[in-house]
């Protein structure tokens, strides 16, 4: 069948319509171009903006509140409180304030202190310790359970030492041992009757053995992050400060006046 163009359509006519229709086309093309490629970017970059900002204003009220809160403490008193805590549970292994203070109070209870030891390699620090270093083909689920366990516990020292003397002063010896600083724990006690040449002498007087453990906690390697909250101490917390506040300290008390060659080397004698 043959199809045929009527003779009264004017192809000119038809042409000029379809110029008219490329602008619309053209138009819509531009206006989604500019939607994909500009305006739905922008406003997602604005979106995430507004939450950086608001994070911020956040961040900087969190501040504030640290800011006043830090400027309402008194350092003074602060400055006091580490020096008490610092005596009661040390930054490291002090071994000569422990010496210091088990002297003092054998002195106080009039026992005689002696045969002291420490556990070979706990003077050493903990990087320089076999025991500290991770094993060869150890897994390291085991590795981190080790780690977590030791920063949950208190470090300790192990330290044993001989005590002569009346069974009295022994007696009052341990039952201070306990509330003296630094802290530390008892392990292990056995006594025994002291040796003597006369058993007048012996009457009275026994040998003790003590073992020990020395707690301290290493000062953190990082602090917190700047903006995270300051917690105050808690009602028990500061109960126990008090508590342990009361231990007894014993110091070693260095002469001031004490001249040690002459102030003028040029003076005649």
């Amino acid at each position: 069948m043959n199809l045929e163009l009527p003779e009264d359509v004017n192809i000119k006519s038809v042409l000029a319509i379809r110029k008219y229709l490329y602008l619309p086309v053209i138009t819509v093309t531009v206006v989604v171009v500019l939607l994909i490629v500009v305006i739905i970017p922008t406003i997602r970059k604005i979106s995430q903006l507004r939450k950086e900002v608001k994070l911020k204003k956040e961040q900087l009220a969190a501040l504030e509140v640290k800011s006043t809160f830090l400027a309402s403490i008194d350092e003074p008193q602060v400055q006091d409180q580490l020096k008490i805590l610092e005596r009661i549970l040390p930054a490291n292994k002090d071994v000569f304030s422990l010496l210091v203070s088990l002297n003092g109070l054998a002195v106080d209870t009039g026992v005689a202190l002696g045969n002291f030891k420490t556990v070979p390699g706990s003077i050493a620090t903990e990087s320089a310790t076999p025991s500290s270093r991770p094993e060869e083909g150890e897994p390291v689920a085991a590795q981190r359970q080790a780690s977590a366990r030791k920063q949950a516990d208190l470090d300790t020292i192990d330290v044993s030492f001989d005590l002569v003397g009346p069974f009295g002063g022994i007696s009052n010896f341990i039952v201070n041992l306990e509330q003296i600083r630094p802290l530390m724990k008892l392990n292990k006690l056995s006594v025994v009757p002291a040796k003597a040449r006369s058993e007048s002498s012996a009457a009275d007087r026994v040998s003790a053995k003590i073992e020990l453990s020395l707690f301290y906690a290493p000062l953190p390697e990082q602090l917190g992050a700047v903006g995270s909250p300051i917690v105050p101490l808690s009602e028990t917390e500061l109960t126990l400060f008090d508590e342990l506040s009361t231990y007894s300290a014993y110091e070693i008390s260095v002469p001031t006046g004490l001249q040690i060659g002459r102030e003028d080397p040029f003076a005649p004698f």
